[in-house]
């Protein structure tokens, strides 16, 4: 019991966390929504900080694995790469909040940690194919990364912002997707 009620913690406060902020998330709305006293919550979380590194972490940890599931298949490049932007549907908008740079939000190491673990990965399945031949000669591997990273946090950013209001009919992410893998594929892949 004791670990499902810590869970429930959690899955509320990541959704509050998620929604909100930091600054703007209130711990007596969690516990409301939880069915509980203080007790509970300061039994499992020192404070609002605790609670949400571990929110935070735990977030991590569910997208380490589904990057590790993509980046490390035997998918030629472009699948990856559609499966990589397909992946910003889903990037939990806690840990977008939490690089976006806003001071009050508490530093967790795992975020940079995780984004250093994506880099490298993408990286390597960018030297896979090249040694497969999928790239065009003397393609630039950086330029290849950054290119992705800038256009995949484009997607997430746009995402966030155009699912609200009148927008929602404007924004079709699968063209937004189609645009960047046609321009990618034409400039790197054979």
């Amino acid at each position: 019991m004791r670990n499902n009620t810590k869970q429930l913690i959690m899955d509320i406060a990541w959704k509050h966390f998620s929604e909100c902020g930091y600054t703007d998330t209130n711990l007596e709305r969690i516990c409301k929504e939880a069915g509980i006293t203080r007790g509970p919550l300061y039994y499992y979380f020192e404070d609002k900080e605790d609670l949400y590194r571990q929110v935070v972490a735990q977030e991590v940890e569910k997208m380490e694995k589904e990057y590790t599931r993509i980046l490390t298949g035997d998918e030629p490049l472009m699948e990856t790469i559609q499966n990589l932007l397909g992946l910003s549907t889903i990037y939990n908008p806690l840990l977008q909040r939490d690089n976006s740079g806003a001071t009050e939000i508490p530093k967790v190491e795992e975020i940079d940690r995780f984004n250093e673990f994506v880099l490298k990965m993408i990286y390597n399945k960018f030297q896979q194919a090249e040694q497969n031949g999928e790239l065009k000669e003397n393609s630039d591997m950086l330029k290849m990364i950054y290119f992705l990273y800038t256009y995949y946090l484009g997607i997430v950013t746009f995402d966030e912002k155009m699912n609200v209001g009148k927008q929602q009919e404007l924004y079709n992410k699968e063209l937004s997707i189609q645009i960047f893998m046609d321009s990618f594929r034409q400039q790197f892949i054979k």
